[in-house]
């Protein structure tokens, strides 16, 4: 079991949903402030994304095989929906904004006061494997 498998999927399906809104931002404004931020943002993804390979190759975790479960597969359709050349960029940024906020809350508790955010996180992951 590695946990952070969903989160894996999870951030590989946000990442044609960002690309998305970086094209609307590209479109639809004048000026590139809002596309610098989005550009650190996809930078932030790769990150992430590294980081989950590494770990699941320190648990012998095939990601290419990790099945999705039923909330990243509604998850997925919801990104799908929200790509869909009707949607402006305004709903894209907010729908952009709430779910990174609602992201990053759901792991504050876990990462407050880390010098290494994912330290914990990996900890969790060892405490789980013991419950198995």
């Amino acid at each position: 079991m590695f946990i952070q498998a969903q989160d894996y999927l999870f951030v590989r399906a946000f990442v044609p949903f960002v690309a998305s809104v970086l094209i609307k931002a590209w479109k639809e404004l004048d000026d590139g402030s809002d596309m610098e931020v989005i550009l650190k943002g996809m930078a932030s993804l790769e990150d992430e994304i590294s980081w989950f390979k590494r770990e699941a190759s320190k648990w012998d975790v095939p990601l290419s095989e990790v099945a999705p479960q039923q909330a990243n597969i509604n998850y997925c359709r919801f990104l799908e929906k929200l790509m869909g050349p009707e949607m402006k960029y305004t709903e894209l940024i907010t729908a952009f904004w709430a779910i990174e906020v609602v992201y990053q809350e759901s792991f504050a508790h876990i990462l407050e006061d880390e010098k290494d955010p994912f330290s914990k996180i990996t900890i969790c992951h060892n405490v789980f494997l013991k419950l198995d």
